[in-house]
């Protein structure tokens, strides 16, 4: 991968967002390039961290296991996000694994290269607040998610997050986003299984929760291809608070 590639993607993580064009150019010629086939665990929860890894080309799923190997995903993640990004920080075990959904090119940043250019650039501070302050949000919303949306809520919501992150892969691959720039249908490519992962629920009842917002009329449904025909629709279901009767605890 070239230096301006490099940089490009590195300016694009929150992280670095705010660095000089010098210390960009410091940390890409410290990266390192990596092509991993579908399937292969990037990273695995529990193991030691020391890199950050970025999102050039393809797409990655992180999840937890539970003790009996079930699967939650967290988030799937396409160019130009990152992961790894608490390895930077404190080189502890991975909190979670990362998986290629495809064939994936990645950029690795180590923790070493990393805290050389900390003790140079104070600018940088700011932007390891900024994206700590960033992760803990989106951890406080999906905690949030768990406990006020009933299942057809969450996957409305997994379904606006897959559309937004298709967006921004769209925009630095320099390619048309087509409706997803506006306000019309958006089509995601999506497996039902990995929508339950993402939504935290069985594959039966995703597929359940689908039928009801197909026949609201808010997506369709053909495969492993989900088209958003109503993405302001979707949004006001995803922020709908279950009543009390799925909110019991079973």
């Amino acid at each position: 991968m070239v230096d301006t590639e490099a940089r490009r993607l590195l300016a694009a993580v929150p992280l670095f967002a705010q660095l000089p064009a010098e210390q960009l150019d410091a940390l890409s010629k410290a990266c390192v390039s990596r092509r991993v086939d579908r399937g292969a665990l990037i990273v695995i929860e529990g193991q030691p961290g020391d890199a950050l890894y970025v999102i050039a080309k393809g797409s990655v799923v992180i999840y937890r296991s539970s003790s009996d190997g079930d699967r939650v995903a967290l988030t799937e993640l396409r160019p130009p996000e990152a992961f790894g990004d608490l390895a930077l920080l404190d080189a502890r075990p991975r909190s979670a694994s990362a998986e290629a959904l495809e064939t994936t090119e990645l950029l690795s940043l180590s923790r070493g290269a990393f805290l050389a250019v900390l003790r140079q650039e104070p600018a940088l501070v700011d932007a390891v607040l900024h994206g700590l302050g960033g992760l803990i949000r989106r951890l406080t919303d999906q905690a949030a998610d768990s406990v006020l949306l009933d299942l057809t809520g969450r996957v409305a919501k997994s379904l606006l997050r897959l559309a937004a992150s298709q967006v921004r892969a769209a925009q630095v691959l320099g390619q048309d986003a087509g409706g997803l720039t506006g306000h019309g249908p958006v089509t995601l490519t999506v497996t039902q299984t990995r929508l339950a992962e993402l939504a935290g629920g069985s594959r039966q009842s995703v597929n359940a929760a689908l039928a009801q917002l197909a026949a609201n009329r808010l997506v369709s449904v053909a495969g492993r291809s989900i088209t958003l025909l109503d993405p302001a629709g979707l949004q006001e279901r995803s922020g709908r608070r279950p009543g009390p009767r799925t909110a019991r605890v079973r």
